[in-house]
């Protein structure tokens, strides 16, 4: 009995400091270039087939700290990309053509944004809106057809059908995460348009029935 206590004992202190060692692993970064790969920064992405669908964002960097200066107009991303990072391609397709709700939500910055399946969610997002003739924080929630966008981009057509869009003043959603458990979408720390108020909700997409718990909001999606 008491070899067999230390046995394992012994045994025990050998996992403990097989648990406690560190493993060893090393992380290499490197630099790739693909010719017409756009610089932006807090955009929306989502991914098919191993090619990128790039919306949105700034391309010029982090903006300007003077609120006067910040956001210019000018450092919108009115372009959607396509990016096969293999084959090392990239193809455009432009903003203009599509319904003006569409064009201002998706040339914003920091849409908060996930994509389940073929389907690319956005809410939100902060930028200059020629129609509000202001900033704002984008009321909406535009749900992207992942592939047919690509393919139409790849090949030089009409993207116009393939994106639908709602408007709600609980999506005006900037700078936080959008998740998703089953069927319901969850947002989490986000910004009003003045980037002060933090919010913990759970949000809608499309029609839905709402509960309230706490300090929590739940919704029940209803995609249709």
């Amino acid at each position: 009995m008491k070899k067999l206590f230390i046995s394992i004992l012994f045994l025990l202190q050998y996992f403990l400091v097989i648990g406690q060692s560190p493993e060893n692993f090393q992380l290499v970064i490197e630099e790739d270039t693909i010719s017409g790969m756009p610089g932006l920064q807090s955009f929306v992405h989502a991914q098919v087939d191993g090619k990128w669908l790039l919306i949105g964002g700034r391309t010029d960097g982090l903006h300007q700290r003077q609120p006067f200066a910040s956001f210019a107009v000018a450092g919108n991303n009115t372009n959607i990309y396509v990016v096969d990072p293999e084959q090392k391609q990239v193809w455009t397709g432009s903003l203009n053509g599509l319904p003006t709700g569409l064009v201002e939500q998706l040339q914003s910055t920091n849409m908060e944004f996930i994509q389940h399946d073929d389907k690319l969610y956005i809410i939100g997002g902060y930028g200059y809106s020629a129609t509000a003739a202001d900033h704002i924080t984008f009321p909406n929630l535009t749900v992207v057809d992942v592939p047919k966008v690509v393919q139409a981009i790849m090949n030089g057509t009409s993207i116009a059908s393939y994106f639908k869009q709602v408007t709600d003043q609980r999506m005006a959603v900037t700078g936080g995460y959008l998740g998703r458990l089953a069927t319901t979408f969850t947002s989490c720390a986000d910004n009003d348009s003045m980037g002060v108020t933090i919010r913990w909700e759970w949000l809608p997409m499309c029609r839905c029935t709402r509960m309230k718990s706490g300090n929590f909001l739940f919704w029940k999606v209803e995609e249709h």
